[in-house]
């Protein structure tokens, strides 16, 4: 059979066989089981906010695990095909790669500690401390119009500080100040 084998490749890019060597290369095809792939699964528990990473990436690394297993069994062929078979199996394991190194970047990003000074989140939080505070002040026995005047000056003094407060914010540099206030028990983390 061996013989007859010829493969021919044109000057326009097609490629002539003979019967027998079309009948090689389609038994040296993958199974279906071979080609089968967890793209599917991985991008539906991409989709899935309530799917893990860390099973994302096992699926991630699984599949990466068994393209390996394939490029391995075609990287002993000499055939053209084969060749050809592997260079397509690489750009899977590293489109694989890519994917996974994106889902990391996308977990960094949704633990990072994002402060939006204007969100409606963030007002409402400063409305309940004016609440706990204006309650706190009043269990102490101070009069309404003290407490208003209270908030009249806090509102005054942190509007100058504003500016200040955001370029702290937005360049990390408030940790020491925080790291002080600690220690005086004016936070959480003081206790």
């Amino acid at each position: 059979m061996a013989d007859n084998i010829r493969i021919e490749f044109k000057p326009d890019g097609r490629i002539a066989a003979t019967e027998e060597a079309a009948k090689a290369l389609l038994n040296r095809m993958p199974s279906d089981a071979e080609q089968s792939s967890r793209i599917d699964e991985i991008l539906a528990m991409i989709a899935d906010p309530d799917s893990s990473l860390g099973a994302i990436k096992r699926l991630i690394s699984a599949e990466i695990a068994e393209v390996t297993k394939l490029i391995t069994r075609f990287s002993t062929d000499e055939e053209l095909l084969s060749s050809v078979r592997v260079k397509n199996l690489e750009i899977r394991v590293k489109a694989l790669r890519e994917l996974g190194k994106e889902l990391m970047e996308a977990d960094v990003l949704g633990k990072k500690d994002f402060l939006n000074l204007d969100g409606p989140k963030f007002a409402y939080v400063v409305a309940e401390w004016n609440e706990g505070f204006n309650e706190a002040m009043r269990l102490v026995g101070i009069d309404d119009g003290t407490c208003n005047s209270v908030f009249r000056h806090f509102r005054d003094i942190m509007v100058k500080r504003e500016p200040e407060i955001r370029r702290n914010v937005d360049t990390g540099s408030f940790a020491e100040k925080l790291e002080g206030m600690n220690k005086k028990g004016m936070t959480k983390g003081g206790k």
